[in-house]
C-alpha cells in the first residue's frame, strides 16, 4: 500500500509486519490481474511514488521508474502523484490519470497515449467489467470543475452527482458492478 511521506509498504510472507518496498512519498499501488496467486503475490506490480510510475522489473526486486515526463506527457504535473487501474481483461493495458488528463499504454507503462478532453483523474479511476472499453474517471481541475466522467465509446459524458454528494467532498474511490456497468459506486472523503 501507498503511505504519505512512507513509501510504498509491502506485507511480509503471510505476516502481521509490513516493510519498506519503496521509498518516498507512496500513493497508488496495482497488481497484474491475471498473475495472482492464492498469496497475493503477482509477476507485476505497478505503484505511484511522488511524480513516478513505477514497476517491479523482476531483478533482484527492485523497482523501475517508468519514465513519466517522456513516455506519459510532458505536462503531467510533476508535484502529483497518478491514480492506477487496469484493462478487467488484457493486464498489458494500464491507465494513469492525473489533473489534467487520462493516459493509456496497451504495453505495460512503455508508450502512453492521452485519451483526450482534459478530463481530471486524479482522484480515482475504473476500468469497465462487462464493457470493457468503459473508463469512470473523478477529479477537479479549472477547466472541468470537480466530478465524475465515463468514457464509453470515445465520447465522455459527465454523471451528475446529487445530494448527499458536495462539491467540496473529494470522490476518493470508484467501482464499478461487477454484473452491471451502469451501477457505479463512489466513496467520498
Amino acid at each position: 500500500g501507498g503511505c504519505q511521506d512512507n513509501g510504498i509498504l509491502q506485507r511480509v510472507d503471510g505476516t502481521l509486519t509490513f516493510e519498506e518496498y519503496s521509498g518516498g512519498d507512496g500513493y497508488d499501488v496495482m497488481t497484474d490481474h491475471p498473475s495472482r496467486s492464492s498469496d497475493g503475490n503477482s509477476e507485476n506490480i505497478f505503484f505511484t511514488v511522488n511524480s513516478s510510475i513505477f514497476t517491479d522489473c523482476g531483478l533482484d526486486g527492485d523497482p523501475c521508474r517508468i519514465s513519466v515526463a517522456q513516455n506519459v506527457c510532458n505536462s503531467c504535473p510533476n508535484n502529483f502523484f497518478g491514480n492506477l487501474a487496469m484493462h478487467p481483461v488484457d493486464n498489458e493495458i494500464i491507465y494513469v490519470g492525473y489533473q489534467t488528463d487520462i493516459y493509456r499504454s496497451i504495453n505495460s507503462g512503455d508508450v502512453w497515449v492521452p485519451l483526450g478532453g482534459g478530463r481530471p483523474g486524479n482522484w480515482s479511476i475504473c476500468a469497465g467489467k462487462n464493457h470493457t472499453e468503459r473508463l469512470y474517471v473523478s477529479g477537479t481541475n479549472a477547466s472541468m470543475g470537480t466530478g465524475i466522467w465515463c468514457l464509453d465509446d470515445a465520447s465522455w459524458t459527465p454523471i451528475p452527482l446529487t445530494s448527499p454528494y458536495q462539491p467540496s467532498q473529494k470522490i476518493s474511490d470508484i467501482e464499478i458492478d461487477r454484473l452491471n456497468d451502469d451501477h457505479v459506486y463512489a466513496s467520498c472523503a
